[in-house]
């Protein structure tokens, strides 16, 4: 028949199938085993049948009832296991089923054993669990977990779990693997054990950062780990613009400013085995600093919007504005946002803008940032003519071609101002060029406000009769 097999190991007649398995494998040194029997039956057996069937930790005996059965370890790969092929072959990786068995037919039955371990199955966050093993004298003993859910401890039979995290229980239960390794002073091995997806964790109260508040200034900010275990220690850690004041390991613990930033504060906290990286608990570390934003383009006569938007937590109580250069425009200050009414063209503003939070002394601010806007002349439409004393004509002149034109004819409303910010007329015009009646008006100036919904155009108009 053909073999799913890959030899691993070369051929030898020092050892056998049984004695890999029970003994060669855990570090022992190489022997015969005519029997497996005495590991698994018997008042002095170490091994437990198992139902976990798969795992790198168990053993495996087929039919050793007859002519001294085979043995095998298993692995990680599912249906696959690793013997030693006959008193004189090699040690070969193979389907569970595939090796040269004595007798009629193949098994299609095998038997898994492991170490057994014995306690419950459900610990808390923080608390402890006790476990037993095989108590073999004068053997050194080592347990441990997976260090994210459940740690482990321990050096004698008896080994102490302690929870760290919970265990997930949606979509499907994840529970976490008890492992223990055992090194017998009388067979030179250490065997292994484990209670593979055994232990749950169970918690409603983690531990957690906590702080006086999310700014930190020079004058320093506590904050403290809730629900932490008794016992349990404390490794603080910080970002960039912070320094520890405390001692580390206290709780509360201070942190203070030492720069103008983003920054965090996290914390590792220690049981007797392992240690849990809390979720880090972000901070502002003193000065606010903001990111100006706005328009990067507009027309005279036009009011446009400019917002401070500050750093997460920096907390500004206070904002200044400033147009540079401020020209005949005016700046209106409303806190983290200011309108700007521009009545000059220029290339090149800049609106700037800082705040001051609880970390700034008397007369101190943050920095100052500032974006850009080039304001031109409206050129959308043209008045013509301008001075005026009996009627003006509008004219759309951005499109350059008749198609262009054409496609742009639209509905606009049409509003004229003096310069109390009276309106003076209105009325609805289509087309790309219209006329207007303003013959009615006394001598001055105003403002011709036109808009199609989507676009303000607002352009200078002069009466003079």
């Amino acid at each position: 028949m053909g073999w799913d097999a890959e030899i691993i190991g070369s051929s030898s007649a020092q050892y056998n199938c049984h004695g890999y398995a029970w003994h060669v494998s855990d570090g022992g040194n190489l022997v015969y085993i005519n029997t497996p029997i005495n590991y698994f039956l018997g008042d002095s057996a170490t091994y437990i049948q198992s139902t976990n069937t798969y795992d790198s930790l168990r053993k495996i005996v087929y039919y050793y009832e007859y002519a001294g059965g085979h043995s095998a370890i298993s692995t990680n790969t599912h249906n696959y296991v690793i013997s030693k092929w006959g008193c004189t072959g090699p040690l070969v990786r193979h389907y569970i089923y595939h090796w040269p068995w004595i007798g009629e037919s193949a098994p299609d039955s095998a038997t898994f054993y492991e170490i057994a371990i014995y306690g419950y199955d459900n610990v808390n966050v923080g608390g402890t669990l006790n476990l037993t093993t095989l108590n073999i004298t004068n053997a050194t003993y080592n347990w441990s977990g997976d260090d994210y859910y459940i740690c482990g401890t321990g050096n004698t039979y008896q080994g102490i779990i302690i929870g760290l995290y919970p265990t997930p229980t949606t979509p499907y239960t994840i529970r976490s693997p008890v492992k223990v390794e055992i090194t017998s002073p009388y067979s030179n091995t250490t065997v292994k054990g484990d209670r593979k997806n055994y232990i749950s964790v169970s918690s409603d109260t983690l531990p957690f950062i906590s702080g006086t508040g999310r700014l930190v200034c020079s004058s320093g900010t506590s904050f403290n780990i809730e629900n932490l275990p008794q016992g349990w220690t404390i490794e603080w850690d910080c970002g960039a613009y912070l320094t520890r004041n405390s001692l580390q390991g206290s709780n509360p613990c201070t942190f203070s400013s030492t720069g103008d930033g983003s920054s965090w504060v996290s914390a590792i906290v220690h049981p007797a085995c392992g240690g849990i990286k809390l979720e880090k608990y972000d901070v502002w570390s003193g000065k606010p600093l903001l990111n100006v934003s706005g328009p990067s383009e507009g027309y005279i006569y036009n009011t446009y919007t400019f917002y401070a938007n500050p750093g997460f937590y920096s907390n500004p109580v206070d904002y200044e504005w400033i147009l540079n250069p401020l020209l005949n425009n005016h700046v209106y200050n409303y806190g983290y946002y200011a309108d700007i009414a521009f009545y000059d063209s220029y290339m090149g503003y800049q609106v700037v803008s800082r705040a001051k939070n609880a970390c700034c002394g008397s007369g101190v601010w943050g920095d100052w940032s500032l974006t850009n806007i080039d304001i031109y002349e409206d050129n959308n439409f043209l008045i013509s003519p301008n001075p005026a004393s009996e009627f003006i004509t509008v004219t759309l002149q951005r499109p350059t071609n008749a198609g262009e034109i054409e496609n742009s004819i639209s509905l606009y409303t049409v509003r004229i101002f003096d310069t109390y910010g009276n309106m003076m007329y209105s009325s609805i015009k289509s087309g790309y060029s219209f006329t207007l009646p303003v013959s009615h008006f006394m001598n001055g100036n105003y403002f011709v406000q036109i808009t199609d919904g989507r676009v303000i155009s607002v352009l200078m108009l002069v009466i003079k009769h």
